[in-house]
């Protein structure tokens, strides 16, 4: 049913996906071009991992669980 669908990734360049599964970027993205992104992370409506890119710097990163991915986790 349509109706039960909510729009995930209503905001213009928002890619959607999922932890643990490869995610395909656009080739071509005026945004990534600059260096000026952010990456987000949510379970249902709350942000639960975020970090900001600025002309290859990173602004910061911010997660409400701090554990990290294992050295030897498959990529």
């Amino acid at each position: 049913r349509a109706d039960l669908c909510q729009p995930v990734c209503a905001e213009p360049g928002c890619v959607l996906g999922i932890v643990g599964r490869p995610v395909i970027l656009p080739c071509v993205s005026s945004v990534l071009l600059t260096g000026n992104f952010s990456i987000e992370w949510r379970k249902d409506d709350k942000v639960v991992f975020k970090t900001a890119w600025e002309t290859n710097e990173n602004l910061g990163t911010w997660s409400i669980d701090p554990a990290t991915i294992p050295t030897n986790a498959a990529l």
